[in-house]
């Protein structure tokens, strides 16, 4: 028995020593657990953190390409409106040239009956006097007419104002007044010479509206490319802000979980290349212009360029149209802003594609169609439109009327207003 007990003190005393030598590195390892479970959580909010932050980048790179969209339709919404208004007052200054005009045929009217009363009087009286008198007012009639037609006259219709002068001497001379040759071609000439400063005008006025625009368009370009440098600042600073939290992210967990951390860097890196594509596809958006045009002088009536342009200024591309490649400019028949301008182009192509003037080469965009079966088919893809039904074809209608010389006078002064400007405009 003594034995027995001797056995179990021994071994008790034993497990007692052994969990007194054990119980430190117990509790060491613990602890250590419990430092890595703490780690852990740490780097978990951390990468929380990341990602939200992430997303926030993400929204805020989706933000800047719908601003950069925005400013893009805003600044071409301007250039249309600008255009109309162009155009608009253009039709207002020919409304009043047309107000004038009457009032001065009301006037030489008046002027004409006065003369035939006396005329009618002078065959009445048979008095020598009389036919001064007739004389006296034939000229003033003519002077009037001719004083008119030098008020009235502009770049396009030099030749209308020609024949005016030519009709009102013919008159005169059947009504019986002594009108001299010398007399006409002294009327014809002061035609010429305010023909020639109105066009001198014309084109000074056409040059600095050229380097207007050109000033505009250089503007337009300064200002696009600081906004986008600005944008491009911003997304750098989050970027960096993000790019600064990966590196504390780093720094706090000691190199450990690089496996989470390359991922997030990836996932970084995918965030910055989806900001470059929304920035990318942000600034060759489908917004733009369909535009359709006639050249009535070049190709006939009822015939029609059906095209689009995503320029801010769509008038600048029916003005290249228009060049030396065809003898008249083109006549702008509507001019329609939309977000999917080539969608509309294309749904007006598939429309009219029996009607095309060229059916073996679809790049050249001409139909034989009257213009209120477009406005028809624009409507039902797009929406209601404005348009304007018949050409104004100016330049086509006048040379159509003018004679020889009345073309010899034109070059002429077209050349001496050239040269009189001091610095020659570019193409």
């Amino acid at each position: 028995m003594f034995a027995v007990a001797l056995i179990v003190l021994a071994l008790a005393g034993g497990s007692t020593a052994t969990y007194f030598l054990m119980d430190a590195p117990r509790r060491e390892a613990l602890k250590r657990l419990a430092a890595v479970l703490r780690d852990r959580e740490d780097l978990e909010a951390d990468r929380e953190e990341l990602e939200i932050a992430l997303r926030a980048h993400e929204q805020r790179s989706r933000q800047l390409a719908a601003a950069v969209a925005a400013n893009d339709r805003r600044a071409a919404d301007l250039g249309t409106r600008e255009a109309a208004l162009e155009r608009r007052v253009i039709s207002y200054n020919d409304l009043t040239a047309e107000n004038q005009l009457l009032r001065t045929e009301l006037k030489n009217a008046a002027v004409h009956a006065a003369y035939l009363e006396q005329v009618q009087h002078a065959s009445r009286s048979g008095a020598s006097s009389a036919a001064d008198q007739r004389d006296r007012l034939g000229r003033l009639y003519f002077e009037e007419i001719a004083s008119a037609a030098r008020r009235q006259v502009g770049p396009t219709t030099f030749a209308t104002a020609v024949q005016r002068v030519q009709a009102a001497a013919r008159q005169v001379r059947a009504d019986g007044v002594g009108l001299t040759l010398e007399e006409e071609d002294a009327a014809q000439t002061a035609l010429h010479k305010q023909f020639e400063r109105v066009t001198r005008a014309q084109v000074e006025r056409e040059v600095q509206a050229r380097l207007r625009d050109q000033a505009r368009e250089e503007q337009a370009r300064q200002r696009e490319a600081e906004e986008l440098a600005r944008q491009a600042e911003q997304a750098e600073r989050e970027r960096a802000a993000v790019a600064a939290a990966l590196e504390r992210a780093l720094t706090d967990v000691a190199g450990r979980h690089a496996t989470e951390v390359e991922q997030l860097r990836a996932q970084l890196a995918e965030a910055e290349a989806k900001s470059q594509r929304a920035k990318s596809l942000a600034q060759q958006t489908r917004n733009g212009h369909v535009y359709v045009i006639s050249n009535i002088g070049s190709f006939g009536p009822d015939v029609f360029k059906i095209g689009m342009t995503r320029r801010k200024e769509p008038q600048h591309r029916v003005d290249e149209l228009g060049d030396a490649s065809v003898p008249f400019p083109f006549d702008v028949h509507m001019m329609i802003r939309c977000d999917d301008a080539p969608a509309l182009e294309a749904a007006l192509h598939q429309t009219f594609r029996d009607h095309r003037v060229n059916r073996v080469n679809l790049r050249k965009e001409f139909f034989r169609v009257p213009i209120e079966d477009i406005a028809t088919a624009v409507r039902a893809h797009h929406g209601e439109v404005e348009y304007m039904a018949d050409p104004e074809a100016l330049e086509y209608l006048n040379s159509r009327s003018a004679t020889e010389a009345e073309l010899q006078v034109i070059e002429q002064a077209h050349a001496r207003a050239e040269a009189a400007l001091p610095v020659a405009a570019d193409d």
